[in-house]
């Protein structure tokens, strides 16, 4: 069976246009983005809620001031950047844009022209959410999603987003959370809530609540082994500190292997104030 990635990168490497349908969160766009940068694409992202058509298929002006109905487009910022070039046109949020965009989009996909200028090399990507995930989501015409030679279902893939996030976040925080996901088994955490969760706990905030809420059961087992780390940590000072004060109590001291007598108070020079308490003698 064919997996996504593999359609994203076949899509990429033969210049086929794609479009990938999918709950939010769920590493669509870092995974284009990761797949992309294999092979070298630079990625030009446009966040279609909101865009205006103008932003897509150009810009309208008068090419002859005394005829003004005679006008041309200029083409947008983000195609000449790259005109002539190779390049991924990541169209974000799909289908949150209006039915004017859609139109506009019409020709990059179908043509890769905009604004009367052709760049063949341009690899053009569409990534949206699921009807059942926001209900005023734009309907594709079917005329524009018929353009689109590849079209994915996305499924979540925990284990490849694990995979991408481990390498963005070195930390032991990051390690921590990881490991103890692959340990669950709980592959319906989305890469989104992973990594806020990460962002969190690394900024040094323990919400329960939120916790929950991005990681369900996997932050409470996170937190439990937190404690139980504090307590070991804890359980080996104070075993520190009663050493010490056995040490004390004889008034001698390990030193280069053999007991040495010694000066009860010089022991103390270097502890803290709490450190002090605890060793007092009984």
């Amino acid at each position: 069976m064919i997996q996504q990635n593999d359609i994203i990168r076949s899509a990429l490497k033969n210049n086929r246009t794609l479009m990938i349908l999918g709950a939010s969160g769920t590493a669509k766009t870092s995974t284009v983005l990761s797949i992309s940068k294999e092979f070298g694409f630079p990625v030009e992202t446009l966040l279609l809620a909101g865009i205006s058509p103008e932003d897509v298929g150009g810009m309208p002006r008068p090419d002859d001031m005394n005829n003004p109905k005679n006008f041309k487009y200029l083409a947008p910022e983000w195609f000449i950047k790259h005109k002539g070039k190779p390049f991924v046109l990541f169209l974000d949020e799909f289908n949150q844009a209006s039915i004017d965009t859609m139109h506009a989009i019409f020709s990059l996909v179908n043509d890769k022209v905009t604004a009367g200028q052709h760049n063949p090399e341009m690899r053009v990507v569409a990534v949206g959410n699921c009807d059942n995930e926001n209900e005023f989501l734009t309907p594709v015409p079917l005329p524009l999603k018929d353009r689109f030679l590849y079209q994915i279902k996305w499924q979540n893939n925990l284990e490849y987003s694990l995979k991408f996030l481990s390498k963005k976040y070195k930390s032991k925080i990051a390690k921590d959370i990881i490991k103890i996901i692959k340990e669950s088994g709980n592959d319906e955490l989305t890469a989104r809530h992973v990594e806020q969760a990460i962002c969190m706990i690394e900024d040094g905030v323990f919400d329960v609540e939120r916790g929950r809420e991005l990681l369900g059961g996997v932050y409470d087992i996170y937190i439990e082994n937190i404690n139980t780390e504090k307590k070991h940590v804890e359980d080996e000072r104070l075993k520190y500190l009663a050493d010490i004060k056995k040490k004390l109590s004889n008034n001698y001291i390990i030193e280069d292997g053999r007991m040495v007598s010694v000066n009860e108070k010089d022991l103390t020079i270097g502890l803290t104030d709490e450190e002090k308490e605890i060793i007092k003698y009984e």
